[in-house]
């Protein structure tokens, strides 16, 4: 049996959680568990997920959500892969 996305980047279920600019059809696609999904940047979270086109998009967020991340929290940063 394959293991999902999220299963092989370890989130784990009932993690609280904030996505950056996520395209749904990938949040779907990476088959999440139940997560506590929050909308706004506030207290510290289990997971961050940044989507990103660009490195000056990425530099301008990381710092932010860093100070938004759990002592033993995940911080993920995906961007398109090939060519646009």
């Amino acid at each position: 049996m394959s293991k999902s996305v999220s299963n092989k980047m370890g989130v784990r279920r009932g993690a609280r959680a904030y996505f950056a600019n996520a395209p749904l059809l990938t949040l779907n696609a990476m088959k999440l568990p139940s997560l506590v999904v929050k909308t706004t940047l506030e207290g510290d979270f289990d997971y961050i997920h940044l989507f990103v086109f660009t490195q000056t998009e990425m530099n301008e967020m990381l710092l932010k959500l860093k100070t938004h991340l759990g002592a033993a929290g995940k911080l993920w940063v995906s961007w398109p892969k090939g060519k646009q």
